[in-house]
């Protein structure tokens, strides 16, 4: 693997901790890394050459072209997109979650930490930490927990007294899961109650529907934002992470064309990368349900720490 000077960013740096004497940096030099990849190729070996892709094409065209592609080298080509958003800004977006089953206290703890080292805009987990958590964080954090979940099927009265239990234990925001079996009957006015009934106990508390995307057609998702949209809830939710697969473009793209202005939109589920995230951001998300944004940004921190390390006397 041949990089040039990027290993923290595109993530070659773990290749290079494992088979260091396999790992290239070349520097700041995308055209002669190019070159180098070409010619280890002439010795039979399998050069993968790693670098922002906007580099890649700016400053080794040429040597793709001509030392690559026109000797149908055995070159593979990584190229890595460029962040153009402000990682804070991305961070600040960021509902930091842990809804494992077997979460701690320390591991919660640990995640309020985090969610306020980090700026996020709040962290989610099970009720049952909810009042322990507002002692430890007081106002410094949001606090979010979910309802119904993951599979939506309690009764409307369940979910209002897990809704002002919550409330009352220190909850700054609601998710709740949708009866998914009623939008698949097409018993819209029950869901549109539902709703409005948890939403009643919230008591001003932010109110998020977890409408599960992955399980519907592109008609109930259209279905589900007009509902939501009439119900008095903050935002629309698409999934719990729990289900068959989690947000997609597609399903904000649905979301940001069919709720109603005051609707906000939280894609949750599936976010791996800081790339999906600024892209959900510009699609119209307002909001990340995710646990590996933050992972990410601290693996960064540690990569550029040992560097600093790495190259001091």
């Amino acid at each position: 693997v041949l990089d040039a000077d990027l290993s923290t960013a595109t993530k070659t740096e773990l290749f290079a901790k494992e088979f260091p004497d396999r790992f290239f940096d070349m520097g700041i030099a995308e055209q002669d890394m190019m070159g180098t990849a070409a010619g280890l190729s002439t010795f039979g070996k399998i050069p993968y050459a790693s670098t922002f892709a906007v580099f890649a094409a700016g400053r080794s065209y040429d040597q793709i072209r001509n030392t690559i592609a026109h000797t149908n080298a055995n070159v593979k080509i990584y190229l890595e997109r460029l962040i153009f958003m402000d990682i804070k800004k991305i961070l600040s977006y960021v509902d930091h979650t842990l809804l494992s089953q077997s979460a701690t206290w320390d591991e919660i703890k640990a995640l309020l930490d985090d969610g306020i080292k980090y700026g996020c805009a709040s962290c989610c987990m099970t009720a049952s930490f909810v009042k322990q958590a507002k002692q430890y964080v007081g106002h410094r954090l949001a606090l979010c927990t979910v309802i119904g979940f993951p599979n939506g099927y309690s009764t409307t009265a369940t979910k209002c007294f897990e809704t002002e239990d919550a409330v009352d234990g220190g909850a700054d925001e609601i998710d709740m899961v949708i009866n998914i079996g009623w939008l698949k009957d097409k018993k819209y006015d029950l869901l549109l109650e539902e709703i409005k009934a948890t939403k009643a106990p919230c008591k001003g508390t932010i109110l998020q529907v977890i409408i599960e995307t992955c399980l519907l057609t592109d008609e109930e998702k259209i279905k589900m934002c007009e509902i939501v949209s009439a119900s008095g809830a903050d935002f629309i939710k698409t999934s719990t992470g729990f289900s068959t697969a989690g947000a997609t473009r597609n399903d904000v793209q649905i979301f940001a064309d069919n709720v109603a202005s005051h609707l906000q939109i939280k894609a949750a589920g599936g976010i791996s990368s800081l790339e999906d995230a600024e892209d959900f951001i510009n699609i119209g998300d307002t909001r990340l349900g995710t646990s590996r944004i933050v992972k990410i940004v601290i693996a960064m921190e540690k990569g550029e720490e040992n560097d600093k390390q790495d190259s001091s006397y």
